[in-house]
C-alpha cells in the first residue's frame, strides 16, 4: 500500500506541476500578447500630428 500511495503522491504532484506550467505559459502568452499590440497601435502622444489648426 505504500508505494501505490507513494506512487499516486508523485502522479497528483507531476499533474499540478503540468498545470501551474500550462498556466504560467499562458500568463505570460497574455502578457506578452498585450505588450505587442500596445507597442504595434500606440499613438505618439509626445509629438502630436501637424495638421492639427488652431483658429485666430
Amino acid at each position: 500500500m505504500s508505494v501505490l500511495m507513494s506512487a499516486l503522491l508523485a502522479v497528483v504532484l507531476v499533474a499540478q506541476f503540468r498545470t501551474r506550467v500550462v498556466t504560467s505559459v499562458l500568463f505570460l502568452a497574455v502578457v506578452l500578447g498585450l505588450v505587442v499590440h500596445l507597442g504595434v497601435t500606440r499613438k505618439d502622444v509626445i509629438a502630436p500630428e501637424p495638421a492639427v489648426r488652431h483658429s485666430r
